[in-house]
């Protein structure tokens, strides 16, 4: 089983990576990293699928 380390360096941080913010324990997934500065989310668990709608951007192609 995995666990968090300490980030030393942004560099380590791929896209994918799950960060923990030391002060309150909330989660970001890292979306891009640009060697200065990373971008990340935040994450939600889906549980009820009703109540959701998702962007299928294939029902877009060839239309103008």
């Amino acid at each position: 089983m995995g666990e968090f380390r300490k980030v030393e360096r942004l560099s380590q941080l791929p896209r994918g990576t799950i960060v923990k913010h030391i002060a309150d324990d909330r989660t970001f997934v890292v979306v891009a990293n640009y060697g200065n500065r990373v971008t990340a989310v935040a994450n939600v668990d889906i549980t009820h699928p009703p109540e959701w709608l998702w962007f299928d951007e294939s029902s877009a192609v060839g239309k103008t």
